[in-house]
């Protein structure tokens, strides 16, 4: 049971991290500065706490109404983090 979990998670992660080079790649074709493929680990990692995250917030949310304010307390704190990591991560110089 957990090694399809695993799996899944890692490639949902490569998935993530591909996107994020496509796109850095497409910023160095057009002559702007790129972040290097190790930066973009940790992004997808905060990108992929996210997702997850507003997920289980959301299915929480759905499952039960008695819970409201309980469930956002314990659901918007991480990801809030993880947009915060992944802010940090994805944040440029100025030019």
């Amino acid at each position: 049971m957990r090694v399809p979990f695993i799996l899944g998670l890692v490639v949902l992660g490569a998935v993530l991290w591909w996107l994020l080079e496509r796109h850095e790649s497409r910023r160095a074709v057009n002559g702007k500065p790129r972040h290097s493929s190790v930066r973009l680990i940790p992004a997808a990692a905060a990108l992929l706490a996210m997702l997850f995250s507003a997920g289980f917030t959301l299915l929480l949310l759905t499952s039960s109404a008695d819970a409201v304010p309980g469930v956002l307390i314990v659901g918007v704190p991480p990801f809030l983090g993880a947009l915060l990591a992944w802010w940090l991560l994805m944040r440029r110089a100025p030019e």
